[in-house]
């Protein structure tokens, strides 16, 4: 755990490139779990397709038809406890 109690929680894609990362603040560490908070409006990475836009705003069929990278933007809607176990 960090001093200032963050965390970074990261995706990668099977291939091993980064999909998406998630600041999280530690709202509680111990033996049995781990929680941490994500602030409604963090920046976030995410993916998104090569020019940018989020894949979820484009045809289903397109979808993952398309290269995928990531791109910085911010958490949209409330914030999210994540709880591992």
């Amino acid at each position: 755990m960090s001093e200032n109690n963050e965390i970074l929680l990261s995706y990668t894609y099977f291939d091993g490139t980064p999909q998406a990362d998630f600041p999280l603040r530690i709202v509680e560490n111990t033996n049995r779990r781990l929680v941490a908070w994500l602030s409604a409006g963090s920046e976030i990475r995410y993916w998104a397709t090569v020019d940018g836009n989020d894949p979820r705003s484009i045809p289903l069929e397109r979808r993952f038809a398309e290269k995928l990278t990531t791109a910085r933007r911010h958490w949209e809607g409330p914030g999210v406890l994540r709880v591992f176990l």
